[in-house]
């Protein structure tokens, strides 16, 4: 089976396009507070890049009902000009268009961001996009489906790979809180819990965040977050066995570098089959018949594949939709 992987890697690199050179990011610091509440976010981005910044136009793009209130190059405040436009890329099908002007090249730049603003829901695009922030918690994921933090990509671009060397996050106490990559450190206050994270060099469609009031089990390398039901807590031990299965299964026949040391596995909203890095998401329904329903399982074998079978391919590829879902499909 690993042998019939590397043919497909091979063909879809035949019909590989060139991923364009443009200057793109290396890292993100982030510093995140959400209020659910009140469908509300603030935080502060601390961006630099892979090489230095030349001179001209610069853009980024952030969810539409966000606003920015200051951008800052290497400790110097920079004006700055806002536009609304059409961004499929984003669930509202609109995003705020960032840009300012460097007259001169930059050498190890660090572009500061500071914004705050709402995530309500949107059936703009499709059913599927579940992303917002309310009572239920948070539910964000990137480039792609919500842009909660500056991306410097246009709608039609290809992602790249980033390091989040640090993401701190603050919301309030009734909440857990879970990122890609690995929790480095936590602290409860008696109105808030804040967690601060790391991930490096994952795809600009994986930083997921979600919050709920989640209980936790924990299963040798697999931690599964479910709702505190009845239904949840007796789904959630067979999810975790079937996970483990899996885990060890792929890590045995599949790439051996596909960074799921550890696993999250998240009961979500309606609609929350998904895959980032080392999370993975099953829907409500989907996670409370898992004893019942073959169709449970299939789909967190498809979600947990993705990172043990995934292709880097240009979007203007034609074997884009076979390498993104068509390899999970099958292996």
């Amino acid at each position: 089976m690993r042998y019939f992987f590397h043919l497909l890697f091979i063909a879809s690199l035949y019909f590989t396009s060139v991923f364009a050179d443009a200057e793109k990011v290396s890292s993100y610091t982030l510093d995140i507070e959400f209020t659910p509440q009140q469908s509300h976010m603030q935080g502060q981005a601390a961006i630099t890049f892979t090489g230095p910044l030349t001179s001209g136009t610069k853009t980024f793009y952030l969810h539409a009902e966000l606003e920015v209130d200051s951008v800052s190059l290497n400790g110097k405040d920079l004006e700055f000009e806002t536009d609304q436009v059409f961004y499929d890329s984003n669930y509202a099908l609109v995003a705020d268009k960032v840009s300012f002007e460097l007259v001169e090249d930059i050498a190890d730049a660090q572009l500061t961001v500071t914004y705050q603003g709402y995530f309500h829901p949107s059936a703009a695009r499709s059913p599927s996009d579940y992303m917002r922030i309310d009572d239920d918690g948070v539910f964000l994921r990137a480039w792609g489906y919500s842009l909660w933090f500056p991306v410097f990509l246009d709608d039609d671009d290809d992602v790249y790979k980033v390091d989040f060397p640090s993401v701190r996050f603050r919301i309030p106490r009734q909440y857990q809180l879970v990122f890609v990559g690995e929790k480095t450190s936590e602290q409860l206050t008696p109105e808030h819990a804040i967690t601060t994270w790391r991930a490096d060099d994952i795809e600009l469609w994986d930083p997921q965040v979600t919050a709920q009031e989640f209980m936790q089990l924990k299963s040798g390398k697999v931690t599964i977050y479910h709702l505190n039901d009845d239904e949840s807590r007796q789904a959630a031990r067979s999810v975790a066995d079937f996970t483990s299965q899996l885990l060890a299964f792929y890590a045995a026949h599949y790439q051996q570098n596909a960074g799921v040391d550890r696993l999250n596995l998240l009961e979500m909203p309606k609609y929350g089959d998904i895959s980032s890095h080392n999370m993975v998401g099953v829907s409500s329904d989907t996670f409370r018949s898992f004893d019942t329903a073959t169709y449970a399982k299939r789909t967190i074998a498809h979600e947990l594949v993705h990172p043990f079978v995934s292709v880097q391919v240009s979007r203007t590829n034609p074997l884009w939709s076979l390498a993104i879902e068509g390899f999970p499909s099958y292996f």
